[in-house]
């Protein structure tokens, strides 16, 4: 609170102060591969870095530690942070019809009451159809006793698209959906490095092409410590040693 004189006046002045109550995650982990790959990055705030740059990594494989060392013998466990990248190949392959047709809706609705008695539809407000649409029917009311229901229906426009592809226009179109296809499957910092094509053929009327695409992808995982024993990791230290 601030009390401020302004003449014969007081001007008062009051903020709330909130604690802050996050809370910080202190268990003890390792960072660990997600996936099989080569290593582009390691960025490591803490723990034992055990992997390099080029490395290949198998899934599951450690590479920032979370278990301290000194010389060989385990003397502690922190909440290892990091992030790594690695390259990841992927294949994906696409089919590209010569004659493409694609039905797309416009963003143009209409609704209408509906009656349904013994299998026919009857507007009780209606309106010029749309040329090509869907529709969603809600029911709202139907009798037990007779043939009859009331819904709610929603008529969605349709627009045709249609497209003639020539064998170079449907290759080129192949890639781009293939890529497409690919980054729906990635995370918002991974990034398409390369790609390049396996194999293209045509068949009944159409292309098929197999795209090899290599990515630099975030494969940051955790591993939980919480069940690790440094007395046990210490023994097998002192054994190893000894032999």
């Amino acid at each position: 609170m601030e009390i401020e004189e302004v003449g014969t006046t007081y001007r008062i002045n009051v903020e709330e102060r909130k604690k802050n109550n996050a809370k910080i995650n202190k268990e003890e982990q390792s960072i660990i591969a997600k996936k099989s790959g080569r290593i582009l990055e390691i960025h490591a705030s803490h723990g034992e870095i055990l992997k390099k740059k080029n490395d290949y990594v198998q899934k599951g494989d450690v590479i920032i530690s979370g278990i301290i060392k000194n010389k060989e013998t385990p003397v502690s466990k922190i909440r290892a942070e990091g992030t790594v990248f690695a390259e990841i190949w992927y294949q994906v392959q696409v089919e590209v019809p010569y004659h493409y047709k694609e039905e797309i809706k416009t963003g143009k609705k209409k609704s209408r009451f509906e009656i349904e008695f013994l299998n026919h539809s009857y507007t009780l407000f209606d309106f010029s159809p749309y040329e090509i649409s869907t529709k969603e029917r809600r029911k709202l009311l139907k009798s037990n006793l007779l043939p009859i229901s009331f819904s709610y229906t929603t008529f969605h426009e349709i627009k045709v698209k249609e497209e003639i592809h020539n064998a170079k226009d449907a290759y080129q179109k192949a890639q781009e959906l293939a890529k497409k296809k690919l980054k729906a499957k990635l995370g918002k910092e991974d990034t398409i490095i390369s790609q390049k094509t396996l194999k293209k053929s045509h068949k009944n009327s159409k292309i098929v092409v197999d795209i090899f695409f290599k990515v630099k992808e975030n494969i940051t995982d955790t591993e939980n410590l919480k069940n690790i024993k440094l007395e046990e990791l210490q023994e097998k230290a002192k054994a190893k040693e000894g032999e």
